[in-house]
C-alpha cells in the first residue's frame, strides 16, 4: 500500500523559479568549469559536447534538486519548486517532512549514487579513460531502473497511478510526465552508445590476442 494523498499547488513566485534556474545554471558551470581546467586547450573540444551537457545537467539535477526532496524536504530554499511538483505526482509530497518512503529510498540512491556518477563519467569522457563506457553502462542502467521504478510503482498499488498522480492535464502531462521524460529518451541512446563501444574494444582486444 501506498499512503499518498492530493498535494496543494503551491503559489510559486518570481524567486522561486530564479532559485531553480540559478542554481541549475551556477551548478552545471562549475563543473564545466573544473571539467575545462582537467584538459589541456588541445583538448577542450571534449568538454563541451551534447553528450557532457546531458550528463553535468543530469547530475546536477540529482545531486541538488532530488538530494533537497530526500534530506531537506520542508525547510529547503526549494520548497516551493518542490511541492509544485509535489502537486503532479503525490508521492513527492510533504509527509512530516519526508516523501512517501518507496519514493525517499529511490530517490536517496539517485541523490547518492547517480548524481556523483554523471559528473565522473563525463570526467572518463573528457579524459578519454579506458573505463568510460563501463561507466556509462552502469550508470545508464540505473536511470533507467530508476524510470522504470518510478512508472511501475503505483501501477502495482492498490489505488493505480489515479491515486498518485494529479488529473490536472498540465500537472500531470508537463510536470509529471515532461520532467522525466528525458530520462527515457537520453539514457537508453546512452546505453546503446556504450555497449557498442564497449562491444568494439573487446573484438580489438581478442583479435589482438589471436
Amino acid at each position: 500500500m501506498s499512503l499518498v494523498s492530493p498535494q496543494e499547488l503551491p503559489d510559486m513566485q518570481p524567486i522561486d523559479w530564479a532559485i531553480v534556474a540559478s542554481g541549475l545554471g551556477i551548478g552545471m558551470g562549475a563543473i564545466f568549469f573544473i571539467l575545462s581546467m582537467s584538459v589541456s586547450k588541445k583538448e577542450s573540444h571534449r568538454v563541451y559536447t551534447w553528450t557532457n551537457f546531458w550528463l553535468v545537467m543530469s547530475g546536477v539535477i540529482h545531486i541538488w534538486i532530488e538530494f533537497n526532496f530526500v534530506f531537506f524536504r520542508n525547510k529547503s530554499t526549494l520548497k516551493n519548486a518542490m511541492d509544485m511538483y509535489a502537486a503532479a505526482d503525490w508521492r513527492y509530497g510533504n509527509y512530516n517532512g519526508m516523501m512517501e518512503s518507496g519514493t525517499t529510498a529511490m530517490e536517496a540512491i539517485t541523490a547518492l549514487i547517480d548524481g556523483p556518477l554523471c559528473f565522473l563519467v563525463a570526467l572518463a569522457a573528457v579524459q578519454d579513460w579506458g573505463c568510460r563506457h563501463p561507466l556509462q553502462i552502469i550508470l545508464c542502467v540505473m536511470q533507467i531502473y530508476g524510470l522504470v521504478w518510478f512508472v511501475l510503482q503505483p501501477i502495482f498499488s492498490d489505488t493505480g497511478a489515479e491515486g498518485h498522480f494529479s488529473s490536472d492535464p498540465f500537472l500531470f502531462w508537463v510536470i509529471a510526465v515532461g520532467c522525466n521524460a528525458p530520462w527515457g529518451i537520453v539514457p537508453p541512446i546512452l546505453l546503446v552508445q556504450s555497449f557498442w563501444a564497449a562491444s568494439e574494444g573487446l573484438a580489438k582486444k581478442d583479435k589482438k590476442q589471436e
